[in-house]
């Protein structure tokens, strides 16, 4: 299982949740890509099972917005 992890970076307890999704995660074998803007893995967001936005309201209906493919 791929798994997208979209923290909104300029919340710091955002950060620290993205980190601990990450680490339990991994923990149960799944490859984790923490990225920082929906923009970098745009070319990729096919590879993921699905995403975990860590922020606030505008953070998920920006992640949305950028991603175009559909990932749960």
């Amino acid at each position: 299982m791929n798994v997208l992890i979209l923290p909104n970076i300029n919340k710091p307890e955002a950060r620290k949740v993205a980190s601990e999704l990450e680490s339990f995660c991994v923990r149960f074998g799944a490859k984790v890509v923490v990225a920082q803007d929906a923009c970098e893995v745009y070319n990729r967001q096919k590879e993921f099972s699905f995403a975990i936005v860590c922020g606030g309201d505008g953070t998920v209906l920006n992640a949305v917005h950028r991603l175009f493919y559909q990932i749960p």
